[in-house]
């Protein structure tokens, strides 16, 4: 019996003890939604010590880093992929930035690897129309956005009251509008 020194690269494995027959195939890559950062490692989760931490976190994704020419995952995630701005990912083990869920209409993620249970509402004298947002848009001119959360401007938006003009964006509420100066006329 003949011992083989044989190096595996970060985000592959190789059992540590069995036996080489005519199929060995060598390192084969860490599992999907598991990350290995070190060379030599023997399981297939990647993991160096039985505490390490391999699995995908939060916000993240761990896929193959290198293909094959038979399409097979040669070596796995050597560290995890944060998912981009505008996305979350509450949950750990995802394999792909596939698993990143995009910001519904109303909310929005400025970070990468957002690892929240939900994306952030937009403010009172904000809003956001667009799927996968990184930030809101302020309302427009002439009146205010009270609610949090809108995905429109249309539907967010209340003029100011008669007699008195919103001339910043951003309004919370018919407080924030001025007077007419006098002598003056505001129209919606």
């Amino acid at each position: 019996t003949a011992t083989i020194e044989w190096k595996c690269f970060p985000g592959q494995f190789m059992p540590e003890v069995g036996s080489a027959n005519d199929d060995f195939e060598g390192c084969q890559a860490c599992l999907e939604g598991y990350f290995g950062n070190a060379t030599n490692l023997r399981e297939p989760t990647c993991r160096r010590l039985p505490d390490d931490e391999s699995v995908c976190p939060p916000g993240h994704h761990c896929a193959c880093s290198s293909v094959q020419a038979n399409g097979q995952c040669g070596r796995g995630a050597t560290s995890p992929q944060p998912c981009p701005a505008g996305t979350i990912l509450p949950s750990v083990g995802a394999a792909s930035n596939r698993s990143c869920i995009s910001c519904s209409p109303g909310s929005y993620s400025a970070m990468r690897g957002n690892g929240n249970a939900s994306c952030d509402a937009c403010s009172p004298g904000t809003f956001s129309e667009l799927t996968g947002s990184t930030s809101c848009d302020a309302c427009q001119l002439g009146g205010f956005c009270a609610s949090s959360g809108q995905a429109s401007a249309l539907m967010a938006w209340t003029a100011c009251p008669a007699g008195s003009i919103g001339n910043t964006t951003g309004l919370t509420n018919s407080s924030q509008c001025l007077p007419c100066t006098l002598g003056h006329f505001c129209s919606e």
